[in-house]
């Protein structure tokens, strides 16, 4: 469907809801408007009438408009005599390029995509184009002068495939595909993924269908499925508008005629999943599979011998089908069956789906990924729950895991302190500059960082703190060895400032 039909209809017709445009590709040879006139039997050498010449341009490859309007007439509801629609010309869509570049292959959609391929000899070099209406063009008139090129060229396609919503575009090229969101102001790259089987030679893929924003796809011998990330736009937290981007695109080999070696498991590119939930490829006789639907649990592909079902039992693809399908609360109840010791892959997994609030949640997660979950995407309450339920200390712990020296950088609890005093948490803020006293050297650094932050918000607290911090009761600060510590900054406060 190119775009909503808006020219009347003669007596007796009327539009059926939006008409439906189609693009037809007419090559001369192909209908019988396009072949001379009939043979009258003559034998060749025989007095003929001279064949006119026809003008090149008129049977030259082409791209033609066509809307359908549809009959009212009850007798085509009952009679198939009687056509439910007409087809009428709107003409030809000026092609960027002419005819140095005759269109070879059409591809439907919101947005219509011709391909244009030229060999030379061995070598074959081709390029496509979308084209859509104008936006200056009125919605009341239509004729094929308005539809125009739109975007860069593109690489000659092997499929174009669309979603339901006419909002995802898979753009597929041998075994790559190349996925967009499309709406009104823009079309959007979200990202790109590369399919096939390692023991397949040169795959292509031949099939692709999205389901429930899952792309699922097939090449000769397997059958795959493709996650998308976060694809929804909006307002974001502080109100501003907020565009789809890059998201995080992962695909998995559902099936494979190719028996795959014992605990081997279908890896995404660019994602590391162990195989304690990442699933493995069902052994099955696929012969050309073509995706058809979803049902019951599994998917339906038709092959050359039959349609077959392929089981989607895993774990990780029923949580990504449902988070795609938007049924996020279904999808939780299968967190269960991924055992906490795989948790850290699953939020990794649930992050590249755009829901890092329900990664952050899982029971299995180390203090170290929940405070980057938290920190990285807003999550202040699971931040704050983190903090009460852990403590100041075994927050330390993640810097002495990290291997992180006192020279190389802040720690866990200086970034901590910081995110939280950028949310309004002062007074917790002030209370992990208070715990860190209690920690020795190391933690009285972090406390003298963290009151130094807390000058801008309560300047006579914070003083008091970084004297606490730089001149304790006991006298100097000495290290584990009762040696007086080299801290020149401390000593510079103490002795200077204070």
């Amino acid at each position: 469907i190119i775009s909503p039909a808006a020219s009347t209809s003669s007596v007796g017709t009327k539009k059926l809801g939006k008409s439906i445009k189609k693009a037809f590709f007419s090559t001369p040879g192909q209908s019988s408007s396009s072949m001379g006139p009939a043979s009258s039997g003559n034998v060749a050498g025989e007095d003929e009438e001279p064949t006119p010449i026809r003008d090149p341009a008129k049977f030259s490859p082409r791209v033609e408009l066509k809307v359908l309007i549809g009959v009212n007439d009850e007798a085509a509801k009952i009679s198939g005599s009687i056509a439910a629609a007409t087809a009428t010309l709107l003409g030809d869509i000026t092609l960027r390029g002419g005819l140095q570049n005759p269109p070879t292959v059409l591809f439907g959609g919101p947005v219509l995509c011709v391909g244009s391929l030229q060999r030379d000899g061995d070598a074959s070099n081709g390029m496509a184009y979308f084209y859509s209406k104008k936006e200056s063009a009125s919605d009341d008139y239509n004729h094929a002068s308005v539809f125009v090129a739109v975007g860069p060229p593109l690489p000659y396609p092997d499929l174009v495939v669309w979603d339901g919503d006419g909002k995802l575009c898979a753009f597929i090229v041998g075994n790559r595909i190349a996925i967009y969101l499309s709406d009104q102001q823009s079309f959007t790259l979200l990202g790109t993924a590369l399919l096939g089987s390692p023991t397949e030679v040169e795959p292509t893929i031949q099939s692709a269908k999205f389901i429930h924003r899952v792309l699922y796809c097939s090449t000769r011998t397997t059958v795959q499925c493709v996650f998308l990330g976060e694809l929804e736009t909006g307002e974001d937290g502080e109100g501003q508008g907020r565009e789809a981007g890059v998201c995080e695109v992962d695909s998995f080999v559902l099936a494979s005629a190719d028996v795959p070696a014992p605990g081997l498991a279908s890896r995404s590119i660019g994602m590391n999943v162990d195989n304690s939930i990442s699933p493995v490829p069902t052994p099955m006789a696929l012969n050309q599979p073509s995706v058809l639907s979803y049902h019951g649990g599994s998917l339906l592909v038709s092959t050359t011998s039959g349609p077959v079902a392929i089981p989607l039992a895993n774990a990780l693809l029923r949580i990504g089908i449902l988070l795609s399908a938007g049924q996020h609360t279904r999808a939780q109840r299968w967190f269960e069956a991924v055992p906490e010791e795989s948790h850290e892959a699953l939020a990794r997994f649930l992050e590249r789906r755009g829901v890092p609030d329900l990664a952050a949640n899982l029971p299995g997660l180390s203090l170290e990924t929940i405070i980057d979950l938290s920190i990285r995407y807003g999550l202040t309450e699971r931040l704050e729950l983190a903090i009460e339920t852990h403590g100041v200390e075994t927050m330390q712990m993640v810097d002495m895991g990290r291997g992180l020296s006192g020279n190389g950088g802040h720690s866990v609890i200086v970034c901590v302190g910081a995110y939280l005093l950028g949310q309004g948490k002062a007074e917790l803020v002030r209370r992990l500059a208070t715990e860190c006293m209690v920690l020795g050297e190391a933690g009285r650094r972090e406390a003298f960082v963290l009151a130094g932050l807390l000058l801008a918000v309560d300047a006579p607290d914070a003083r008091r703190l970084i004297k606490r911090a730089v001149k304790p009761p006991g006298g100097a600060v000495t290290d584990a060895d009762n040696q007086p510590l080299q801290w020149p900054v401390g000593e510079f406060v103490r002795d200077h400032l204070l």
